[in-house]
Formats: C-alpha cells, sequence, structure tokens
C-alpha cells in the first residue's frame, strides 16, 4: 500500500505545482528528483513512520530519493547558529530570523526541529509540539547545577570526587570543621603534604604527564607513570560557586588560608567542596582537564522506544593551565611565592575563560581522542593525544551520571527531547598495593549545553566541534525530526548507558509517554525537591551524629560543641535568636552614628500623625525608607566636611584630601593600588558621560563595533552610550535580563557576544529590582568570548551600599559608583583599570582628562568621614556594646509606645525576642561604646559590608514575608524562592492592582513614613519586560529601599499601615 501511494502522492504533488525546485541527488541513484514541500514531507513521514521496522530498506531508500523539506530554528543565539544551520540538509527550512535587539530569533512559524542552549520564553508555546527539542525537562537545573551533581553522587560509581554541599560563610565554617580545614591555634605552619604514612620523598615522586620527555615518533604510546606517585596534600580543597561555570567562584582552601576565603563567601548563597584531584596527569608539564562531549537522548535512537540513553563521543579536547604546575611538598614554612603559588588560578585552573586572556601562554584546544592508543597527526596537521586508557573510567562515569540523574528528567519522549553535555574531567592515576598504576578520570563539572563556539576558532578546534555536532545530528535530530525515514548513524557516538538495561523487563514507566514535556518540567521538579530535602535531613542527621560522638570523646568542650552543632544545623529557635541579637546590635550601632534618627533632628521634621488619642506629645517620628534614592548620612561625614571648611589652603589641604578620598573609595569598593585609578566627579551620571565621550573622541568605539545593552540599567548608564552609538555608527545590542533567568550562567547574553561586542554596559544591581548579578563570572565569559576585546562598564550605584563590590576580583574595565548612595556626601566615583588606560603618557594626563574643573574639597573630606564609619562598624565588638548598655530593652530597638501605630502580633513576637537578651547577660544601653576607632582597612571594609549583610537579609526576608500575603500585590522579582533572597538587595519595587501607587505614598507620608513612587530612571525596555507600558507618576511603581539603619519593627510598622489602607486586601 505504502509503495502504490508514494507514485500517487508524487503525481498529486506536480498536478498541484506543490514541488518548487529541483536538484540532483546521487545517493541512491543520479536522477533528478523533485524536493517535496513542506505538507507532503509531513504526509511522507508518516508514511515512513507507519512502515515499521521491518521495512527499513524502503525507508532507507525513501530518504536516499527525497530530501524532506522540514523546518527547524535556532533562536537566540549567534554561535549555535553559526555552527549548526551548515550542518542540516541543504533543503531544510531555516525559519530563525535576525533583529537588531538579539543575533537571532524566530519568525512565528512553528518548526519541526528548535534547538535552544536555554528554554526562553519566546519558545514556551510551540516546544511541547515539535519533533526535536535541544533540551530534556528540567534538564539543565539538574545537569549543568554542581549542588545536583554532588546530591546525585554519580550513582555511587567508585571514582566518583569526594564532594561537599554546604550554604555562605557558616556552612564553610562547619565543613571547616568537620574536615578539619582550619590552621591550629597560634600556629603559622601551612601543612600542604602528608609525609606520615609515605615510604618516598616528593624529589623520587613524579607527576605523570600526557607527553613523553622526547616524543620521537608518531606512534609513540601514551607514557606510563614512573616511580612512586607524589604523596597528596593533607586538606587541600577547592570551593566552588555551585551555579556558576566558566571559572566563576573558585577558590582553593587549606588549612593556612581558610579564614581568609570565609570572607569571599555570600551569607545563603550554595557552594560546593570538591577535594583536590591528586596527582593531576599534566600535560607538558601544566595541569589540564578533558572537556568530553556527551548526549543523553529521550529515547532509543534506533527503536524510537522511551528509554533513556547515555552517549560519549571519542573526539575531544585537552584545556591547559597557563603556568607549569608546583606546590609547596612539606610541613616546613615556606617564602610568600610559595603560599601564594598553591592560589595562583594560573597554575591550578585549566577553564578556557580563566586562561585565553593571556595569549602569549594560553595552549587553546588540544585535540585528543579516547579510542586511540597512539599518539598520530590529524589531517588539520595537530598532534591528537591518545586518551584509549581512561576510556572506561570515563564511561563508567557518565553511565553513572545517566543512572543516578535520569529519574529527574524524564518527560521529553513527546518533544523529541535530548540534552548536549560538555563533561570536564581531570585525569590521574592510582597506585594499588602491588605497586601498579592505574588511569582513572574524575568528573568536574557539566555544561549543558556546553558552548558551541571554539576559545581559538583554529582550524583543529573548528573541525571537532562540527564532527562532534555532524555526529549528533546523524544520531538523533535528522532520525528523530523525519520520523525514521532518515537511519540513525552513531559516527563516533559510543553509547554507555540504556534505561531498559539498569531496570527490570517488567517495571512500570516512571513518566507516561502522554504527558507535555511542560508538565513533565513542573513533576520533575517537584521530584527534585522531595530528593533535596531527603538529602538535607540526612545531613542534620549525620551532623548531628558527628557531634553527639565529638561530645562523647571530648566530654571537656560539651557546652561548646553543644552550640555549634546547633548552629551548623539551623536549629530555628536558637539560630533565630542569634540573628536577631547580631543584627539588632548593628541596627543601634549604626542608628546612634547616624543624626537622622537622633531626637532632635526627629523634632525637625515635619511630623502628620498622630495617633487616635491625638495628643501632640504622642507624634511618631519619621520613618525612612527612600535610601536607595540618597541614604542618609553619619555624623563622621558631617564633622569632617564641617572642619574642612574651617580652614582652606588648596594646593597642600586640598590635594591631601583628594589623594585621601580616593584611597579610601578604592578600599571600600575593594580595587587596589597597583591596578586600579579612581576618578572624582560632582556624580556618577557625569563620570559615566565623560566616559562614553573620552570612548568618541579616542576612537575607542568605531562604526564596526557593537555595544551590549543591559535593559536594567539606570538611564544614568544608557543615555551616555546611546548618544555615542549615534555618534560613531556602532551597533546598539539590547539584552534582556528577565529573560536571562538563569542568573548564575546568563545564556542570553552569552548568545549576544561576537567578535564585533566591544562594549557591555549592565548594572551590578538594579535600582528598581535589586537582584545581584554575578559580575565576576559575566566578566570572565565576556572576555574569552571576546579574546579581550570587549570592556566591561558596571554600574554599581545600586550595589555599593549594601554589598562589597570587591572591584579586583570582578575584572572589569569600568565600575561606577555614588557617594550619596553609600551614606556620603553628593561625589561620583570612577574606577577604572590601568591597562585600559596604557595610550595615556602619563597618569596627570588621565586625570586632566577625566576630572573637569575643580573638584568638592569638602566632599573628599566627607569621603574621608566615610571611611572612619566603615571603619567603625567594622571593629566595634558586639558583645561589648550589648554589656555597656543600659539594661532598658525599649532603648536596643529604638522603640517607645508612642512610636508604634498599632501594636501587631509580629511586633510582640519580635519583642519577645528582644527581651530575651537579659537573659543571656546582654543589656542595651543609650551610648556608644567608647574606644578608638582604627584605620580603615580591607578587613575592616569587608567586615562592615558583612554585619550591614547582616542586619539588611533580616529586614528584606521580614518585609517580603508580609508583602506576599496581599494577593493584590505583584512584586518585581524573577524569583519569590526563599533561598534566593540573600541574592538580592533590601529594595523592593510593587504595584497593586486597586490601589495607585501615589495613593499608597501619600497614604504612608500622612503617617510619617517615607517612600516613594515614580519609574526611578530605568529603561522603557525593562519596564516592557514586566508589562507596565506607559509608566506615569500617578500609576508608577511603589518602592521600598532599606539600610542596615533600619530595624525589623520599622518594617513592621511599614506593613500595618499598607494593611490599612483602603482595598488594600
Amino acid at each position: 500500500m505504502v509503495v502504490a501511494a508514494v507514485p500517487i502522492l508524487l503525481k498529486y504533488s506536480i498536478d498541484a505545482k506543490l514541488i518548487d525546485k529541483t536538484e540532483e541527488v546521487s545517493s541512491c541513484s543520479n536522477i533528478l528528483v523533485g524536493m517535496l514541500n513542506f505538507s507532503l514531507a509531513k504526509i511522507f513521514m508518516w508514511l515512513m513512520t507507519s512502515c515499521g521496522t521491518e521495512h527499513k530498506r524502503l525507508k532507507e531508500t525513501f530518504a536516499d530519493f527525497f530530501w524532506l523539506k522540514l523546518m527547524y530554528e535556532v533562536p537566540n543565539s549567534r554561535a549555535a547558529h553559526e555552527r549548526i544551520v551548515p550542518l542540516l540538509p541543504s533543503g531544510w527550512v531555516d525559519c530563525t530570523t535576525t533583529s537588531s535587539t538579539s543575533n537571532t530569533t524566530t519568525t512565528g512559524e512553528e518548526p519541526d526541529f528548535l534547538w535552544e542552549n536555554a528554554p526562553h520564553h519566546e519558545t514556551r508555546s510551540y516546544r511541547d509540539s515539535v519533533h526535536c527539542y535541544s533540551h530534556l525537562p528540567n534538564g539543565s537545573a539538574v545537569l549543568d547545577d554542581k549542588w545536583a551533581l554532588a546530591r546525585l553522587g554519580l550513582g555511587g560509581t567508585k571514582y566518583a570526587l569526594e564532594t561537599h554541599c554546604f550554604r555562605g560563610p557558616d556552612g564553610f565554617a562547619a565543613f571547616c570543621e568537620r574536615l578539619h580545614v582550619i590552621l591550629a591555634a597560634g600556629s603559622n605552619q601551612v601543612v600542604l603534604v602528608d609525609n606520615s604514612s609515605s615510604t618516598s620523598t616528593p624529589d623520587e615522586a613524579h607527576f605523570p604527564d600526557l607527553v613523553p620527555l622526547i616524543l620521537k615518533e608518531e606512534e609513540s604510546t601514551l607514557p606510563v607513570p614512573e616511580g612512586p606517585l607524589p604523596t597528596p596534600p593533607s586538606n587541600l580543597w577547592v570551593i566552588k560557586d555551585a551555579g556558576s561555570n566558566g571559572a566563576g567562584g573558585i577558590w582553593m582552601v587549606h588549612p593556612g588560608n581558610a579564614h581568609l576565603i570565609q570572607a569571599s563567601l555570600l551569607p545563603n548563597h550554595r557552594y560546593v567542596a570538591q577535594r583536590y584531584t591528586w596527582p593531576p596527569v599534566l600535560f607538558k608539564g601544566r595541569k589540564c582537564h578533558v572537556r568530553v562531549y556527551g548526549l543523553l537522548t529521550s529515547a532509543n535512537p534506533d527503536t524510537f522506544q522511551e528509554e533513556s540513553c547515555m552517549y560519549v563521543h571519542d573526539q575531544c579536547f585537552l584545556h591547559v593551565a597557563n603556568e607549569p604546575f608546583s606546590y609547596p611538598s612539606s610541613h616546613d614554612d615556606k617564602e610568600d611565592e610559595d603560599k601564594d603559588q598553591l592560589l595562583d588560578a594560573s597554575v591550578h585552573i585549566t577553564n578556557c575563560c580563566a586562561n585565553s586572556h593571556d595569549q602569549d601562554k594560553f595552549a587553546g584546544e588540544i585535540v585528543s581522542d579516547l579510542s586511540a592508543t597512539t599518539y598520530k597527526t590529524s589531517k588539520e596537521g595537530v598532534m591528537v593525544v591518545p586518551l584509549q586508557v581512561f576510556r572506561s573510567s570515563i564511561h563508567e562515569q557518565m553511565e553513572g551520571l545517566a543512572r543516578s540523574s535520569v529519574p529527574f528528567i524524564r518527560g521529553g519522549h513527546a518533544n523529541g527531547g535530548f540534552q548536549y553535555l560538555g563533561i570536564d574531567f581531570v585525569l590521574s592515576y592510582e597506585e594499588n598495593s602491588e605497586g601498579q598504576f592505574k588511569p582513572v578520570a574524575y568528573l568536574l563539572e557539566v555544561n549543558a549545553p556546553p558552548s558551541q563556539d571554539t576559545a581559538t576558532g583554529l582550524d583543529h578546534a573548528e573541525a571537532v566541534h562540527n564532527a562532534v555536532l555532524g555526529d549528533l545530528l546523524n544520531l538523533w535530530v535528522l532520525p528523530k525530526v523525519s520520523g525514521g525515514a532518515i537511519p540513525s548513524k552513531p559516527g563516533r557516538w559510543q553509547c554507555v548507558y540504556r534505561e531498559h538495561d539498569h531496570t527490570k523487563s517488567d517495571a512500570s514507566p516512571k513518566t507516561a509517554t502522554d504527558i507535555i514535556p511542560s508538565k513533565a518540567v513542573i513533576l520533575n521538579k517537584i521530584k527534585w525537591t522531595l530528593f533535596e530535602q531527603k538529602m538535607a535531613r540526612l545531613d542534620n542527621e549525620a551532623a548531628a551524629a558527628a557531634a553527639k560522638k565529638d561530645e562523647q570523646d571530648n566530654p571537656e568542650q560539651v557546652g561548646e560543641q553543644k552550640e555549634l552543632v546547633v548552629v551548623h544545623n539551623n536549629d530555628t529557635s536558637t539560630l533565630s535568636f542569634q540573628c536577631k541579637w547580631r543584627t539588632t546590635c548593628i541596627s543601634q550601632y549604626a542608628r546612634m552614628q547616624f543624626p537622622y534618627f537622633s531626637e532632635r533632628c526627629q523634632k525637625l521634621n515635619k511630623c502628620n500623625y498622630h495617633p487616635p488619642d491625638d495628643d501632640a506629645n504622642t507624634a511618631q517620628r519619621m520613618l525612612f525608607f527612600e535610601s536607595a534614592g540618597g541614604a542618609q548620612v553619619p555624623r563622621t561625614v558631617m564633622e569632617s566636611m564641617t572642619e574642612s571648611m574651617s580652614y582652606r589652603h588648596r594646593n597642600v589641604i586640598g590635594a591631601e584630601s583628594k589623594r585621601r578620598a580616593r584611597r579610601t573609595l578604592q578600599m571600600i569598593l575593594g580595587a587596589s593600588l597597583e591596578n586600579h585609578l579612581l576618578f572624582l566627579g560632582p556624580n556618577a551620571t557625569m563620570l559615566l558621560d565623560r566616559l562614553a565621550h573620552i570612548y568618541v573622541r579616542r576612537k575607542w568605539l568605531t562604526q564596526d563595533d557593537e555595544i551590549i545593552m543591559s535593559t536594567e540599567n539606570h538611564l544614568a548608564n544608557v543615555s551616555p552610550w546611546l548618544r555615542a552609538a549615534q555618534e560613531t555608527g556602532a551597533r546598539v545590542i539590547w539584552w534582556n535580563t528577565r529573560a536571562d533567568t538563569d542568573m548564575a550562567r546568563n545564556n542570553r547574553l552569552k548568545d549576544l557576544l561576537g567578535t564585533n561586542t566591544r562594549l557591555v554596559v549592565m548594572s551590578h544591581a538594579s535600582n528598581i529590582l535589586g537582584e545581584v548579578r554575578d559580575v565576576s563570572s559575566i566578566c570572565r565569559m565576556v572576555k574569552q568570548m571576546t579574546h579581550g576585546k570587549a570592556h566591561m562598564v558596571v554600574d554599581g550605584v545600586a550595589a555599593v551600599p549594601h554589598i562589597f563590590p570587591n572591584v579586583q576580583n570582578l575584572g572589569v574595565d569600568w565600575y561606577v559608583a555614588s557617594c550619596h548612595k553609600l551614606f556620603g556626601p553628593h561625589l561620583g566615583a570612577l574606577c577604572g583599570l590601568k591597562s585600559t588606560l596604557d595610550e595615556y603618557s602619563s597618569t596627570q594626563d588621565i586625570y586632566r582628562e577625566f576630572e573637569l574643573g575643580t573638584l568638592n574639597l569638602e566632599g573628599c573630606e566627607g569621603i574621608h568621614g566615610l571611611g572612619i564609619y566603615f571603619a567603625g562598624l567594622g571593629s566595634f565588638s558586639l558583645d561589648e556594646f550589648a554589656a555597656d548598655r543600659e539594661n532598658d530593652d525599649a532603648t536596643l530597638d529604638q522603640r517607645q509606645p508612642s512610636n508604634q501605630c498599632t501594636e501587631s502580633k509580629r511586633d510582640r513576637d519580635h519583642d519577645s525576642q528582644i527581651s530575651m537578651l537579659s537573659l543571656h547577660g546582654r543589656t542595651p544601653v543609650a551610648s556608644p561604646v567608647s574606644q578608638a576607632t582604627p584605620a580603615l582597612s580591607p578587613d575592616l571594609v569587608q567586615k562592615a559590608y558583612e554585619r550591614i549583610r547582616q542586619v539588611e537579609v533580616i529586614i528584606l526576608e521580614a518585609f517580603l514575608k508580609e508583602l506576599r500575603k496581599c494577593s493584590h500585590v505583584h512584586i518585581l522579582e524573577n524569583s519569590s524562592d526563599p533561598n534566593d533572597q540573600l541574592c538580592r538587595l533590601p529594595i523592593v519595587s510593587f504595584v497593586h492592582d486597586k490601589i495607585k501607587s501615589s495613593t499608597i505614598v501619600s497614604a504612608l507620608y500622612s503617617k510619617n513614613i517615607i517612600c516613594r513612587t515614580g519609574r526611578f530612571l530605568c529603561t522603557d525596555e525593562v519596564l516592557a519586560e514586566w508589562g507596565l507600558f506607559n509608566v506615569e507618576e500617578d500609576k508608577g511603581l511603589m518602592r521600598c529601599s532599606f539600610a542596615h539603619y533600619n530595624t525589623v519593627s520599622e518594617v513592621n510598622m511599614l506593613c500595618n499601615a499598607l494593611e490599612s489602607i483602603a482595598d488594600w486586601w
């Protein structure tokens, strides 16, 4: 029937003039055949699918005769589009288009094959119905996350790398204590290598190297390690940001530097600790890892039965560190440079992102082969490293990865789902009791998907990428899209896992085939949440058991150990009390330094609101929740500015004021004297405008360049660059940050970057969303993908009052801050890399071009006073502060009965927690701690920021918890997950369904509560992303912004006032 139907269909298509072009097809015979149009191809696919497996030869014949004219789409990624499209059949129709805001987008027609590096909002409506899709339900969330991989444990495979999960500095402290990653008290000795159980000395040991000292012949085999392997270090770990790839957030930790690493970790942020692989296999004396490519499919490519299959491709790359490998190898104290060597990223980090900036040392992508047993030369003329001895270990771990992850990513069969993987392995050798060496590989991390671009653009790297993706298309995409008309050809893909081989034949399927993939995503997320809760419970039980054992072994330390266990296991009562006690002390110390909160200043404020008894003596003080527009100022700033005006001498005192101001701001911003210059100006807006003008004048920006602009930017970081683009002819590309929902990986930005990218202009945090971007990882990605050409301009105005910028570690070219939002005077600060300013003849020339006119010297002295405040905030003792205060609980929270609008249950609960202070011997006082403030230092700056965050996190959580109770309130936030709260600032913007924002502000002001409404100089693009078109003052955003001088009781009063507004509920 099928054979008879085909001529009829062909005749019908000719009569209906549906065949629009012909081409020579020589795969079966050299005859001209008409290309079937889209609708006919659909019928043909149905016929081929109906044939069944017994007509395989018939299907192969038809597949050779007829190029199916199908549709595909590769949106939002220029690199993916340029890589994949040439590998697809020439007759297929590309329904991807380009636009000014993105490199590629869609035409609106539903494709048969959809490839996107990350699921985007634009494809949600039709991705369930395509024949082949480049993601499995929840696949990236599980496979591309280091925390999830650690939880999965690779299915219990023997050579799974020892990994621990923890959250924030407190979790890191618990990890260090549990694993004894600590430095003994009173010791400055760094113990790196434990030689106590080794019979070899470091001089006798040899690190295995993939390249022989002398490679005489092309057919040489991989060298076997000679002599004993180096003795492993004692407690050497690699700490990684669990959600960041591309060398972002990586620290080498040992007992000598653990105390330094803790300050760099974000509270409650997720991190993993991996034991340092030992001994690492080297490549020509440098540490390396192998990038292996994997493919996880939702069905068997041969039968299309629903069973997950994992494949590994034979072709791979070696990525190599920039500097030769070395390590301190004894208990003895070493010179400082030896200790620093352990932390040198160029020695230990092998990611291309981290190393490609140094083209003189960067080794690029070294072609390797998992099936090769001897060295050979590729057709591109480069040496191919044979890695066949590591193949079985790699395959074993890939099988374990599939077996452990498949239960959480099922449901992709309906749309032909698959997950393309880039897996990094570090190679090593294991020595058995008989002195024999076994090659092993340890899985480090997974990229889902890996970049389709190369780090070098060289022919051999391009050839490997094309080969791997070409084989992927032939193995899975072409057969799936053609309904089996095109048979599956695995090429060099090796199957290492089939689900049915690991399950009983009578086992019922875990996911029904009729569940659509978008629903499967939800089910998989629920399943993972339950699994994570189970793992967290097991962690707590294990920690409690370990603590009990320590208590039995060390009875003299019972009290101390019990307290540690309670804190580390997040006992809500004690931990909540400890947090509230700390945050209350910090906020009250701060309030005592700010005249705004004094009784005298409050009387000067206009007080409109009186409680119902209308007693003039009970007027409520002003509550200030508009710090994002301009923060209050501490007394040290005011006194410094006043003193500077009592005696002026511009050339001497003025020059010293500028020097001290620059140095103070460099420490607060975390910039270095050696690598950065700091410029001062009237405000951040004028400094950014000046910077854009210089880029135009010095021709740092040309008509061939592209400017990628974040939609989250404040207009101060947008308008100057739009003018610069207009003057130079440069192209502006908008980065839709809301669509980049995975803030750790920024896949949308990655798709926009290209060889023409000259500037990436973004904010560290939005002034309306308050969500903090991972600038460090973004910068590494930008530099790597543009080969160092692109400059990063970051607006830190909204972020700097709340988080330590650490500009030195960010790696950005330009970072701007506004001092009046940082509790200081009205001055702007622009921090720039010296290497970006190489063409200037002298530093004075640079300052003359960036700093126009006479600076506000009083403001410079005010910045010095700001440094004094930061030093005090970072150095004062919480215990002494609490112990020196009078026994008056009300003073501690700055509350008097007359200050409260109404007393709610949340107020009484907070009061009861504070009153517990007296039970612990900590009583409140009314005057600051009398102690000399030390000079500002980088350590004190970090400590001050830690204390700022401790307060603000509690305040933010309290406000969001109450605000979310109202169904009419819509908060501008990308995630409402409580675990994400510590990745955002205390800036909350929202709209109410029934009440205008201006009405809310007026109602609050009548009760002496200061908030603000408007659009806050945000871009039209970001408002459009949130569906807030034509925002006007009376229909604008409602913004509440807090600082560390606010308290939970003040937030409760704000919530009470909001809830009292008519129509709030």
